[in-house]
C-alpha cells in the first residue's frame, strides 16, 4: 500500500465525482473531446474502487490475523495441557483426577499423599505377593468406626483400569481378613471407573463415579445382610391381581435375582404398566434392594445412576427397537415380560375394536383436473378458481389444500354412525385425529356449522397452539369446567399418553406411517369403562373409523423406513468445518486450513467432560483437541473426528445461540463452495442475503454492525469473494442472527375450497382390525348381545347355561334368532365366528351366556396369592389353565398335556409343579367350574370325560 506522510488512510474523506458547474438556467451540451474525457475518467474510477477493494482485503486478512493471535495461543496452550494428559503418570492421575472424583462424591479426602479419616492415601496391608509380602493400597473409604467401605485402584490415564483388577482384589482379600467386613471394589485409570460388588455376586461393570459414603454403607453394612430374596415376596394385592400383571413382576423377580441388573416389561396400552412398576417398587423396598446410589448430582438416568432398572412401554415387540432390546440387556429381541393388545383383549382386560372403513374420491385420488365432473369444475370456477392448476395428490389433501366437503362427509360419518351414549341420543366421546392445526381448526369450524345446537362445547380442538390445552383435556376427561366437551380434535397431544376410558369412537381423519404410533393412537379407546352405559352395561366395544386406510396399509405388511437419528445443529456444522479442513488441502489454501483448524480444536475444546457421553470418549476427545494431531489431519484422525467426536456436538449447550450456529453453518457451506469454486454459490448468496434481510435494523445491537452488513450485502463483496472474507464477516453478524425477524411473509392462510364430494363414490365398509382375537371379540359382542336377550326365556339357552345336553335342531334354532333379531350379523360371518371357538357350540354358547369369569379369577387369585413360593413359570401355568376355563367353560386332564400348556414346560403339570399337595389344590380348583355330574361316570361331552 502507498501511504503519504503516514497519514491513515481510513481518516480520508470519501471519494466523491465533481460536478460539472451549469451556466445559466441549462446545461451547455458536451463537446465530443469533453465525452471522451468523462469515459476515461469514469474508466479510472471504475479501476480504483476495485483496487480499494483489494486493499480493503488484505487489511482484512492482516486485522483477523492479528484479532486471533491472542486466541490461538490460548488455543495452543489448551490443546498442549491435552495432550499431556494422555502422559499423566500414576501419581499424577491421582492428584489431578481421582481426588476431585471422589470429593464430588462427598468424600473428605486430602491433597497430595496426605490421608485423612475417611480416605486413607497407600494404606499398608499384608498377603501379597510381593517379596516383603506387603502392597499398598491406593485408596481405601473408611466407615466412621474405620472398617474399609472400598478399595481403589489407580492405574495411569494411558492404560487400560482392567490392569488393576486384580490387585484391587488382592488387596480387599487383605482387608476383608483383617477387618471382617469385605470392601466394594474399584479400578480405574482416572476416568473409566470399573465397580465390583464381588460379595453380592456381581459381574464388575462400568460406572461414572464412585459412591458417596450414605450409599456404601447401606451396601455394605446393610444390604448384604438384610436383604431378602425378592422370589419369596408376593405383590400387594391391592395393588396388583391380575396374574399377568403377578407374573411380570415375578420374572423381573427372577431376573434380578440371577444377578442381572435390567429388565423389559412389554405390556400394551391400558394393561396397568403404572401398576406393575408402583408394585415392583413397594417390592424392592421390602427387599431392601431400592436404595439410591449416588455419586454425582447429575447425569443420564439409564447410564450414570448405577441401579436396578426396569423399562415399561406399551411398543409392540416386533416394533421395539434393537437398541432398546440393547438398552436393557435383552437378547434375541426378547423382553423379560411381554403381554400384547391380542392377549389383553382375549382375557378381556382390554376392549376390543371393530373397524370402518370410509373414503370418499378426493381421500383416495385426490383433486385433479382430470377426475372432476364438470359439476365440480363450475364449483371451483365460480370460487374464483382454475381447475386447470389443480394436480393434488391424496397425500396433499388436508396438507397442502383443504376442502371442506371432504371433512364434512367425515364428521357426518362419525355423528350417524358412531357409538352413542347410554341413552342414545348423542354421540359417546370422540377423538378426532387431525393432520395438522389448520386441519383441526378447519374441521371444528365446520361441526359447529353443521350442528350449531351444541353451542360451541361439544367439539373442540386440543393441541400445543393453545395455551389452555391442559385445561381442555380436563374438560375432555370430565374433571374441567365444560363437562360438554365430548369430541376432541387432536394433533398429537392425544395419540400417547392420555387415559380417558369413556372413549368410544375414535377417527383417523390423517395417514400414519409409524406403526408404533398407530397403536399407541388406537390404544385410547382400549380401556374398560365398567357401567358406561348405565348400571351392569359395560363398554364391550369401541369403533375406529379410518378415513385413511392405515389398516390396510398395515395388514398389507407395510414397514416404514428404518428412522435414522437426524444430526444436531453442532453435528453438522463440525462436520462441514472437517469437510472445509479437507477442500482447503486439495486446493492448496494453506491459510485457510490452519484457521478452520483452530476453529475445529475450539469445537472439540468446548465438549463438557461432565456429560456422560464425552466422558465416555474422553481419550479420543482430549487426542484429538491436540493442535499437533489435529495439523497432521491423517485419514486416522479424520476418521476419528467424523465417526466419534462429530455426533459428540449433540451435547453441548447452545441454548440462546442457535440462530449464530446455523449462520456458521451456512458461511461453512458457502466457504466450501467457493473453493470449489461451485454453482450453488448462488443459491447459498441467496439464504446468506435472506438472513441480512430479516435483521432488525431499528435494534441497537444490529445498528452498531451497520457498516459490515452493508459491506457483506455489496455486490462488490460479493463479485470477488473469498473464504477469508466470509470469515472477516462471519464473527461480527453471527452474534446478532439472534435479533431476525421470524414472521412468516405473506400470511395468506391454507388454502380452503368447497367442492362436493361425489356421494356415488363414498365408500364405507366393515373390515378387520389385523388381530383375529381382536376381530373375534368384538364380533362375539354383537352374537352375545343379542343372546343375553333371550337367556331367561328361551329353552334352549337355558338347557345350555344348566350344562344340559341340546340336540342340532335347537342350535339351528339359535342361530336362526341371532340372525333374525340382528341384521349386522350374517350367515357366513356366524359360521365362521362358531368355527373359530373349535368348540361344541352349546359349549360356545354356554360360555356367553353363563360363565362367571370374574369368579374364576378370584378363585386363582387367591391360589396364587396364597403360594408365595409360586415361580414365575407355574404363575403362567396358571394364567394359561385360567384363561381356558373361562374361555371352554371346563377342561380335561389330557388338555393339559397339550398346547399351549406343554409351551410352559414339555412335561405338562409334573414338569411344573414338583409338591403334590400343590396339584391337588389346582385341582379342585378345576373342579369347581366343571358341569354339573351325570351319576358316578361324569358328564360326557366330544372333549371327553370332565373332571
Amino acid at each position: 500500500m502507498v501511504n503519504y506522510r503516514k497519514v491513515d488512510h481510513r481518516t480520508l474523506p470519501a471519494f466523491e465525482q465533481p460536478k460539472l458547474e451549469s451556466v445559466g438556467t441549462e446545461q451547455q451540451p458536451l463537446t465530443q473531446q469533453e465525452k471522451q474525457t468523462l469515459q476515461k475518467l469514469a474508466a479510472q474510477e471504475e479501476q480504483i474502487a476495485t483496487l480499494l477493494a483489494q486493499v480493503e482485503k488484505s487489511r482484512e486478512k492482516v486485522e483477523a490475523a492479528e484479532k486471533k493471535a491472542d486466541e490461538l495461543a490460548s488455543l495452543a496452550k489448551s490443546a498442549q495441557q491435552t495432550a499431556d494428559i494422555l502422559e499423566f503418570n500414576e501419581a499424577t492421575t491421582r492428584s489431578r483426577i481421582i481426588d476431585n472424583l471422589i470429593a464430588t462424591a462427598g468424600w473428605n479426602v486430602a491433597t497430595g499423599e496426605a490421608s485423612t479419616n475417611e480416605v486413607v492415601k497407600e494404606m499398608e496391608v499384608d498377603g501379597q505377593p510381593t517379596p516383603s509380602g506387603k502392597g499398598y493400597v491406593d485408596y481405601v473409604l473408611l466407615d466412621a468406626d474405620g472398617s474399609p467401605l472400598a478399595v481403589i485402584e489407580a492405574k495411569k490415564s494411558s492404560v487400560e483400569p482392567e490392569i488393576g483388577r486384580k490387585q484391587a482384589v488382592l488387596y480387599a482379600d487383605a482387608l476383608e481378613k483383617k477387618y471382617g467386613q469385605r470392601p466394594v471394589i474399584f479400578y480405574t485409570n482416572g476416568y473409566d471407573v470399573w465397580m465390583w460388588d464381588d460379595a453380592a455376586g456381581y459381574p464388575p461393570r462400568k460406572v461414572f463415579g464412585y459412591y458417596s459414603k450414605d450409599s456404601l454403607q447401606y451396601l455394605v453394612k446393610f444390604q448384604r445382610k438384610s436383604r431378602k430374596d425378592l422370589k419369596s415376596l408376593v405383590p400387594q394385592e391391592r395393588i396388583v391381581n391380575r396374574l399377568y400383571q403377578i407374573e411380570a413382576i415375578k420374572r423381573v423377580s427372577e431376573r434380578f435375582t440371577d444377578k442381572h441388573r435390567k429388565a423389559l416389561i412389554v405390556q400394551a396400552t391400558g394393561t396397568g404398566k403404572t401398576r406393575v412398576a408402583i408394585a415392583l417398587a413397594e417390592l424392592l423396598i421390602r427387599a431392601d434392594e431400592s436404595h439410591r446410589s449416588i455419586y454425582n448430582i447429575y447425569g443420564d438416568l439409564f447410564r450414570y445412576f448405577d441401579s436396578l432398572q426396569v423399562g415399561l412401554t406399551a411398543t409392540p415387540v416386533n416394533f421395539v427397537t434393537r437398541s432398546t432390546f440393547g438398552l436393557f440387556n435383552c437378547e434375541g429381541k426378547l423382553p423379560t415380560f411381554s403381554y400384547d393388545l391380542e392377549e389383553a383383549v382375549g382375557e378381556k382386560h382390554l376392549v376390543p375394536f371393530e373397524v370402518i372403513d370410509h373414503t370418499t374420491q378426493f381421500l383416495r385420488d385426490g383433486i385433479t383436473l382430470d377426475g372432476l365432473t364438470q359439476t365440480q369444475i363450475e364449483e371451483l370456477e365460480a370460487q374464483g378458481e382454475d381447475p386447470n392448476d389443480y394436480d393434488y395428490s391424496s397425500e396433499q389433501i388436508d396438507k397442502a389444500i383443504y376442502n371442506r366437503d371432504t371433512n364434512r362427509v367425515i364428521i357426518r360419518n362419525l355423528m350417524e354412525n358412531g357409538i352413542r351414549d347410554s341413552n342414545g341420543q348423542t354421540i359417546g366421546k370422540t377423538i378426532i385425529f387431525a393432520r395438522n392445526h389448520d386441519h383441526a381448526m378447519l374441521m371444528s369450524r365446520l361441526f359447529d356449522e353443521m350442528y350449531p345446537q351444541y353451542g360451541g362445547k361439544f367439539c373442540q380442538v386440543i393441541d400445543n397452539y393453545d395455551p389452555r390445552a391442559e385445561s381442555l383435556i380436563d374438560d375432555f376427561k370430565g374433571t374441567g369446567t365444560n363437562n360438554e366437551l365430548t369430541i376432541a380434535i387432536s394433533v398429537d397431544m392425544l395419540d400417547t399418553g392420555i387415559d380417558v376410558p369413556e372413549i368410544v369412537n375414535l377417527v383417523f381423519a390423517k395417514p400414519v406411517r409409524s406403526p408404533v404410533k398407530f397403536w399407541q393412537m388406537v390404544g385410547r379407546g382400549t380401556r374398560l369403562c365398567p357401567g358406561l352405559f348405565g348400571a351392569g352395561k359395560d363398554k364391550t366395544v369401541f369403533r375406529i373409523f379410518d378415513h385413511w386406510a392405515n389398516f390396510k396399509r398395515f395388514e398389507e405388511g407395510y414397514k416404514p423406513v428404518e428412522p435414522t437419528l437426524s444430526k444436531s445443529l453442532l453435528q453438522q456444522l463440525f462436520e462441514q468445518r472437517i469437510l472445509l479442513a479437507e477442500t482447503a488441502l486439495q486446493k492448496s489454501e494453506i491459510a485457510v486450513f490452519d484457521h478452520v483448524i483452530q476453529l475445529i480444536a475450539a469445537d472439540i475444546n468446548a465438549l463438557d467432560e461432565n456429560t456422560v457421553a464425552v466422558r465416555e470418549k474422553w481419550r479420543e476427545k482430549r487426542s484429538t483437541a491436540s493442535l499437533e494431531n489435529l495439523k497432521r489431519f491423517d485419514p486416522g484422525t479424520v476418521s476419528v473426528l467424523r465417526q466419534t467426536i462429530a455426533p459428540l456436538m449433540q451435547w453441548r449447550d447452545i441454548r440462546g445461540k442457535a440462530e449464530a450456529h446455523a449462520f456458521d453453518l451456512l458461511v461453512c457451506k458457502t466457504q466450501i463452495a467457493v473453493l470449489h469454486q461451485s454453482a450453488e454459490i448462488a443459491d447459498l448468496k441467496i439464504d446468506f442475503l435472506d438472513r441480512l434481510g430479516s435483521l432488525q435494523m431499528h435494534l441497537n445491537p444490529v445498528r452498531e454492525k451497520a457498516e459490515v452488513i452493508k459491506k457483506a450485502k455489496s455486490d462488490v463483496f460479493w463479485n470477488g469473494v473469498t473464504v477469508m472474507g466470509l470469515e472477516a464477516v462471519r464473527e461480527p453478524l453471527r452474534s446478532i442472527m439472534i435479533y431476525r425477524d421470524r414472521q412468516k411473509p405473506g400470511g395468506n392462510g391454507p388454502k380452503i375450497i368447497d367442492i362436493t364430494e361425489d356421494a356415488s363414490l363414498v365408500q364405507s365398509s366393515r373390515r378387520s382390525a389385523s388381530l383375529k382375537t381382536v376381530d373375534m371379540a368384538a364380533y362375539e359382542q354383537l352374537v352375545e348381545a343379542e343372546l343375553k336377550k333371550h337367556f331367561e326365556t328361551n329353552p334352549t339357552l337355558k338347557k345350555i347355561r344348566a350344562g344340559e345336553a341340546v340336540t342340532p335342531e335347537d342350535l339351528n334354532a339359535i342361530i336362526s334368532l341371532v340372525l333374525t333379531q340382528n341384521p349386522d350379523v350374517s350367515r357366513n360371518a356366524l359360521e365362521d365366528f362358531f368355527a373359530s371357538t373349535t368348540l361344541p357350540l352349546d359349549i360356545t354358547i354356554r360360555k356367553m351366556v353363563g360363565l362367571e369369569e370374574q369368579a374364576v379369577k378370584e378363585k386363582f387369585s387367591a391360589f396364587v396369592l396364597g403360594h408365595p413360593e409360586l415361580t414365575a413359570k407355574q404363575t403362567r401355568f396358571l394364567a394359561l389353565l385360567q384363561n381356558h376355563i373361562i374361555k371352554f367353560g371346563f377342561i380335561t386332564i389330557d388338555r393339559l398335556y397339550d398346547q399351549p400348556f406343554t409351551v410352559v414346560d414339555a412335561d405338562g403339570p409334573e414338569g411344573i409343579f414338583d409338591k403334590p399337595d400343590d396339584i391337588d389344590q389346582l385341582m379342585k380348583i378345576v373342579n369347581l367350574f366343571a358341569p354339573a355330574p351325570k351319576g358316578d361316570s361324569g358328564a360326557e361331552t366330544s372333549q371327553g370325560k370332565l373332571h
